[in-house]
């Protein structure tokens, strides 16, 4: 495929993921104000104004205002806001796939009414406290359903749902007694689906049990029963933001059910939401339960201030081995006669004629390696409220070849940088630091050999905009300035701008796809010639393009496919071609890998790669194939 038509196409398939994605709305601002006569405005500020207002409930015990937001993001950048008047005390922010969930908590629950300002949602909280007996905004879901059943439970099925909220995983808590919703008979469908649940609940089929149970949500929502089961199922099955809206709307009608108030602090826990979980437990824990639930809830609580205490600091190290074969280690010409010819403007038979033999890195070569490398990263949050956090990491390689020592290669990489999160963007400037040494081959034997040494300091800036939890579009800018240690090689030496553009987007399906693409450009200008007589020198442009795709087939088993093209234009004539002066040399080099990568234990992972180049250019010299297959064990700390 062409050049052309390839970046044509991969282009307009960018494009059209933008135009999917982006119709899914975000969260942007949270801001609190007065209207005066006591009135308190909360203002939800979204990317796009919300076509209906959300769903929406209220609890008492804690007093809470609850809100959820379908098909939009948390682009706050942080999931707990604080407040510090108008009788607010935070804000919580949970986002689960595509639907995100705002919990505002107040010191006592107050009557409020929501509407939509444009792009912005607008909560308006009364002065007073709102009255607990006239029951307006106990349970709006319930409420607002047209011809919701009420219908009491009989005696049998509450005792089996009874049973079913004492059994929680790896606690007992007795449940308080469930309220009857009503005089009326029972309805014998409603009683039917809940002893089947009930059922498949007992019998470890949480999944069949949330999907008998989902679809009669709109039916049965705000029987109480029904509720806790639905939040069951839905927790044991892997759902748990569904869990929390069913439990919650339990916990409306009877704040005193402690075995739906301990599960929805599991959910909570397992979606990650730490301070609604901690909050939970804790209002769990004053209720007196056994011994053994409360040594749990104690686990879940030491667990979630390790979580807390790794948001704030994080260390990372890891190490790691290889072994792999090289089809061409010195990246050689299958004719290297005919291309030194070429860049002297001479015949073959001319320089045969002088005798010429390559050597040294002329020379094809093929063989075995080992490598070693490790790593740490370490990141620390500074500012919450304000995203800010700052970064430092180093990487260490070693390659070693079997038969041709001069060859091995050692590379440290250090960097350290500061990155700011606001809402669905994310800012970060990193400095970085390299080294790269290879002892090389001697030029003329017995002469010191041609060694690699290079020092490279550099700096970037970096932009990253996320669209909802699928898409993620990236821009950066850097600077560098690699720089050769020994005086044969300084011409080497240049300054250079690099630009990047990238796209990641996560494809919906159970083997989780994902594709990432990236395109750059970068310039590097020399800082002295190659040739004092021509001023001939070894400034460059390089244009690039890479695709990346992932799928997870298995479970901790990822299989990968790399494409990349690179175009390389030198930007002095004869920088490479001394005999040929009006000469530009130009490459094109293609890249492909695949490979799989499975973690069979916990913090250890297995790659196995095949990583294929075919480098062309128009002077036969510098065109060479090269195959590296190599497999590796790492281990994550």
């Amino acid at each position: 495929m062409k050049f052309a038509r390839l970046t044509w196409w991969v282009f307009s398939g960018l494009m059209s993921v933008a135009s999917g994605v982006c119709a899914q709305n975000s969260i942007t601002a949270l801001n609190i104000g007065g209207i005066g006569n006591g009135t308190t405005i909360i203002k939800v500020e979204l990317a796009q104004p919300l076509a209906n207002l959300p769903a929406e409930f209220t609890m008492n015990a804690p007093p809470r205002i609850v809100l959820d937001f379908p098909d939009t993001a948390n682009g706050l950048g942080k999931s707990v806001q604080d407040f510090t008047e108008g009788g607010l005390r935070r804000a919580n922010i949970v986002q689960v796939d595509r639907r995100t969930r705002l919990v505002i908590n107040l010191d006592q629950m107050r009557a409020y009414n929501t509407s939509i300002d444009g792009s912005n949602l607008l909560i308006a909280l009364q002065g007073n406290a709102a009255d607990a007996d006239t029951g307006s905004n106990t349970l709006r879901l319930a409420e607002a359903k047209q011809g919701a059943p009420e219908h009491a439970l009989p005696a049998q099925a509450g005792q089996d749902v009874r049973k079913r909220a004492e059994t929680l995983a790896q606690a007992t808590i007795p449940a308080t007694p469930l309220p009857q919703s009503g005089p009326k008979p029972a309805n014998e469908t409603l009683v039917t689906v809940l002893r089947e649940a009930d059922a498949l609940l007992k019998g470890g089929k949480a999944a069949d049990a949330y999907n008998l149970l989902e679809p009669k949500e709109a039916d049965y929502s705000g029987e109480i029963a029904f509720d806790y089961l639905l939040g069951v199922a839905a927790l044991d099955s892997g759902k748990p933001d569904r869990a929390t809206i069913a439990f919650e709307r339990v916990l409306a009608v009877n704040p005193n059910f402690a075995g739906a108030r301990l599960d929805l602090a599991r959910a909570y826990f397992a979606m990650g939401s730490d301070d609604l979980a901690k909050n939970e437990f804790e209002t769990v824990l004053t209720q007196g339960p056994p011994e053994p639930t409360a040594a749990v809830i104690k686990k879940h609580l030491e667990v979630i201030a390790e979580r807390q205490k790794a948001k704030i600091q994080q260390l990372s190290t890891y190490l790691e081995t290889n072994i792999g074969y090289d089809s061409n280690i010195t990246a050689a010409t299958a004719d290297n006669i005919g291309g030194v010819a070429g860049i002297l403007g001479r015949t073959q038979a001319e320089l045969i004629a002088l005798k010429y033999q390559p050597t040294g890195s002329s020379l094809h070569y093929s063989g075995m390696y080992t490598g070693v490398s490790g790593g740490v990263d370490f990141n620390r949050l500074v500012n919450e409220e304000k995203g800010i956090s700052v970064q430092a990491g180093a990487d260490v390689k070693q390659r070693v070849y079997n038969n041709v020592e001069e060859m091995n290669n050692l590379t440290l990489d250090a960097r350290a940088g500061v990155t700011i999160a606001d809402g669905d963007n994310r800012y970060r400037v990193t400095g970085t630091f390299g080294q790269f040494r290879q002892s090389g081959f001697a030029q003329i034997a017995p002469s010191a050999p041609l060694n690699s040494f290079r020092d490279t300091a550099g700096l970037s800036a970096e932009w990253k905009r996320s669209f909802g939890t699928r898409d993620q579009m990236g821009w950066s800018l850097g600077l560098s300035r690699p720089r050769y240690l020994t005086e044969l090689t300084r011409t080497q030496d240049t300054n250079q701008v690099a630009l990047n553009a990238s796209w990641l987007h996560v494809f919906e399906g159970k083997t989780n796809p994902l594709i990432f693409a990236n395109f750059n450009r970068s310039v590097d200008k020399a800082l002295r010639p190659v040739n004092e007589a021509t001023g001939a020198h070894m400034g460059r442009t390089n244009t690039g393009l890479l695709l990346y795709f992932q799928f997870t087939p298995f479970a901790d088993t990822d299989f990968f496919l790399t494409g990349g093209l690179t175009r390389r234009r030198d930007d002095s004539p004869g920088a490479r071609s001394p005999g040929l002066a009006d000469f530009f040399a130009r490459d094109e080099t293609q890249n492909l890998s695949l490979g799989v990568n499975t973690r069979p234990w916990k913090r250890w992972s297995i790659k196995g790669s095949i990583a294929l180049t075919n480098n062309r250019s128009n002077l036969s010299l510098y065109e060479y194939r090269r195959n590296d297959s190599s497999i590796s064990l790492r281990r994550d700390f």
